[in-house]
């Protein structure tokens, strides 16, 4: 065996190995659309290599094998290309990507069989994967640019794989005008050098992403209320404190409420569990209305809830909080049950936030202020400053 069949039995194998992966956590994680695109990417990949192993022994011509590889290779970068796509919540475009995938091999069969130069064969191939590789680039520009490590990881390889396509087509237009010569047998070791850490890379960036994005995944979970979707109690701590510090340092204003729908035990009881469960997501739908995108919210308790205001005042967060009360109060006769629906409410004001005001200090103070709502009747709004 020499060592082109080897590095081409071990591309093979790579891609096939990164493949079973993808298809491993796509069946076990939900069947994201995106890995299952990355799986039929590197299924392509295998085959596209496999094709150089039966072209060595004679069962396929060795121009035709390479041919195929090309137009196979163009679908495997489009269909990775819409993973990227899919992954960042884009348009998938997947009829544009395949359908220029297959423009890209109608071309390349095209020179091929009008025995077009080598140079000239090799110059659609770079294009393809230049746009493809830049499209698939722009997908990591969005949201989450650089807030994670993983991301700029696979940032800077797909820009490396871009300046070495550009290069690539510089040198192939180069040498089909006549300004330069290349000896394409130099140029085919290199190429089989560098394969593999292209290949590679590109699977290892695939994988880099998929961990992350799993990751990300489970801390989600660990900090979501399976019920209504909000921050549950170690979700909330953590924005709150987060939230808390930067009022600190930067003498912003903050106002925490305390939320607890009244009798909710008697409406479990006489309406059962699945009923209480529906009134209480539609009271999150009601106050989530009515805060800001910044603002924190989320689930402390059975039926408790807590919002943290940022950048307040006294008046500002009274209106909000008391508009909050009249929300959960009138969306009771909307109700299949005809519940009578209503919380109680207690805030603290903190104009100016110090080392004492503490997450749990807080909390304390917004839960004697909604026990005094409690005491005077329920549905209603007590407030506190802290100063």
């Amino acid at each position: 065996m020499n060592a082109g069949m080897a590095i081409f039995i071990g591309l093979a194998s790579v891609c096939a190995l990164v493949a079973l992966v993808l298809l491993i956590a796509w069946r076990e994680f939900g069947r994201p659309a995106h890995i299952m695109s990355w799986a039929v990417a590197f299924v392509l990949a295998a085959a596209m290599w496999s094709l150089d192993l039966l072209a060595r022994p004679g069962w396929l011509d060795t121009t035709v094998a390479i041919m195929l590889m090309r137009c196979i290779g163009g679908f495997a970068v489009a269909m990775d290309t819409i993973g990227f796509r899919q992954r960042a919540g884009l348009g998938e475009a997947r009829g544009p990507l395949l359908s220029a995938a297959a423009l890209h091999g109608v071309i390349v069969a095209t020179l091929f069989m009008i025995d077009a130069p080598s140079a000239v064969r090799t110059i659609p191939l770079a294009i393809f994967n230049l746009g493809m590789f830049f499209l698939a680039l722009r997908t990591l520009g969005g949201r989450r640019k650089g807030e994670r490590v993983a991301e700029r990881i696979v940032e800077s390889g797909l820009m490396f794989l871009m300046l070495l396509n550009f290069a690539v087509l510089i040198g192939m237009i180069a040498m089909a005008a006549g300004m330069v010569s290349i000896d394409f047998a130099k140029l085919h070791v290199a190429t089989l050098l560098l394969l593999p850490a292209i290949m590679g890379g590109t699977g290892l960036f695939t994988i880099i992403l998929l961990s992350a994005d799993l990751a990300d995944q489970a801390r989600r979970m660990a900090a979501t209320d399976a019920l209504t979707g909000l921050l549950n109690r170690r979700g909330f701590d953590e924005a709150a404190n987060a939230l808390i510090g930067s009022a600190r340092r930067y003498r912003r204003s903050i106002a925490l409420a305390v939320i607890d729908v009244d009798r909710f035990k008697e409406i479990n009881d006489q309406f059962g569990h699945p009923a209480g469960d529906r009134i209480l997501c539609a009271v999150c739908r009601r106050i989530a209305a009515g805060i800001r995108p910044r603002d924190i919210f989320g689930r402390i308790g059975g039926e408790e809830f807590a919002v943290m205001l940022a950048d307040v005042d006294f008046a500002t967060a009274q209106r909000t909080v008391e508009m909050l009360r009249n929300n959960v109060e009138s969306m009771a006769p909307s109700l299949p049950e005809a519940a009578p629906v209503t919380a109680s409410f207690g805030m603290i004001v903190l104009e100016r936030v110090t080392p004492a005001h503490t997450l749990s200090a807080i909390l304390r103070a917004a839960d004697d202020a909604l026990y005094r709502s409690k005491a005077a009747g329920r549905n209603r709004v007590t407030i506190v400053s802290g100063g």
